[in-house]
């Protein structure tokens, strides 16, 4: 009875055993198929670092800003009005990048409403000036109007037309990133000042 339960035994250490080792070949036989790469950063790799360029040059871009329009004085003592009509701007690096301006046209004319001079062929007079801008450059310019512009300002009688500040701006970083913005207002006599155009296209940049 004794030999017996010794023979179970040790036939249950044996099969034990095997399977212990069965199971250890597997896991040394599948390790060597797919090794464990440890981890290591996004960056670390060729795309990693292409992304992380990519992110860092997404956050670091300039962006010009067109702001504090007004009509400059254009009346003389008599209460005339004194040619030519003008109007003053501030361009402004708003972004976190020097930029440089590349092209550049900024134009006060008077519009009929419905022809949306803002959704022309970009036209281009070096205003404002083009070349570097570092972070935080603020430039004040002043316009003038063209001839045509500054009858119909004079004009006495009505014509329905508006008075309109639109341009274009061309501009990118040394990192290769291009831009184009695109601005409009117009002038509300009633308030004196400047307002934007409500259209999507009229100021926007891409």
């Amino acid at each position: 009875m004794a030999i017996a339960a010794l023979a179970i035994v040790a036939a249950c250490s044996f099969l034990y055993v095997a399977i212990v080792w069965v199971y250890a070949a597997r896991q040394q036989r599948e390790g060597a198929q797919n090794p464990v790469v440890g981890p290591r950063s996004v960056a670390s790799s060729p795309r990693g670092a292409d992304i992380g360029q990519g992110e860092f040059i997404a956050s670091h871009q300039p962006k010009f800003i067109v702001h504090s329009l007004k009509v400059l004085d254009s009346q003389n003592d008599d209460g005339s009005d004194k040619l030519p009509l003008r109007a003053s701007f501030v361009i402004v690096n708003g972004g976190t990048n020097i930029g440089t301006m590349t092209n550049s046209g900024a134009f006060l004319e008077y519009w009929d409403p419905r022809e949306m001079p803002w959704r022309g062929r970009p036209t281009y007079n070096n205003i404002p000036r083009r070349g570097r801008y570092l972070v935080g450059t603020a430039e004040t310019v002043e316009i003038e109007a063209d001839k045509l512009s500054n009858a119909v300002h004079a004009s006495r009688e009505p014509t329905g037309k508006i008075l309109y500040f639109y341009g274009w701006l061309l501009y990118g970083d040394d990192k290769g990133s291009k831009h184009c913005t695109r601005f409009c207002n117009f002038y509300d006599k009633a308030r004196g000042r400047f307002i934007p155009v409500a259209d999507p296209e009229a100021n926007q940049t891409t």
